[in-house]
């Protein structure tokens, strides 16, 4: 529920950066991608070794949002997203996380 609930105060964050904000509203939608992105890490790094198929989609449900939120001119926001994701990810498996950052890099 509360992923959900930061769902969909992320995509109204990409909205409200489109229609302009003021700052004390952007660090609001930064705080809720940073904890999203932490929410995810903790739950994709519950779910890896229990299902991986249900992690793939994870996976691919974090890289969907964050390539969201850039195509909607949220790049700010979809910065703290996925550097929240990554740091904590990092805290809670960090082979997880440099396995995930090292498909990331351009070869």
């Amino acid at each position: 529920m509360k992923l959900k609930i930061l769902q969909i105060v992320i995509a109204g964050a990409a909205i409200g950066l489109a229609a302009g904000c003021t700052p004390k509203e952007h660090r609001e939608e930064y705080s809720a991608a940073k904890a999203m992105g932490r929410l995810q890490a903790i739950d994709l790094a519950k779910t890896i070794t229990l299902d991986t198929l249900k992690a793939e989609t994870l996976i691919l449900d974090i890289r969907s949002r964050e390539a969201e939120l850039r195509r909607r001119g949220a790049s700010k926001v979809a910065d703290n997203y996925i550097n929240a994701f990554f740091e904590t990810l990092d805290s809670v498996s960090p082979g997880l996380a440099g396995e995930l950052k090292a498909e990331n890099e351009p070869r």
